[in-house]
């Protein structure tokens, strides 16, 4: 899967925290741009916990991102979530 090889919409981080909502939407916004077939969110999502130890992040079932519990992973952000909380006003 070539997107976690791709510049602009993921960084991989230590101290970073995302959901498996926002990680999906940044696979499926490279897919758009990139022209490529986009899985289900259950076949993305299966596969990346399945590579979680290969891609250096880890598979969190009850994080607490933006003080609600949900599943993510630590070690990795989509870009377009810190854009759009840096800049809001470019989502408006």
């Amino acid at each position: 899967m070539d997107f976690f090889e791709s510049d602009g919409y993921i960084v991989f981080d230590e101290n970073a925290i995302t959901t498996t909502k926002y990680l999906y939407e940044a696979y499926r916004r490279w897919g758009e741009d990139n022209l490529v077939k986009i899985r289900s969110e259950s076949s993305f999502s299966k596969e990346v916990r399945q590579r979680a130890d290969k891609l250096g992040i880890t598979y969190m079932k009850n994080a607490s991102i933006e003080g609600k519990s949900t599943q993510g992973y630590k070690g990795i952000y989509a870009k377009h979530i810190m854009i759009m909380l840096l800049m809001p006003w470019e989502y408006k």
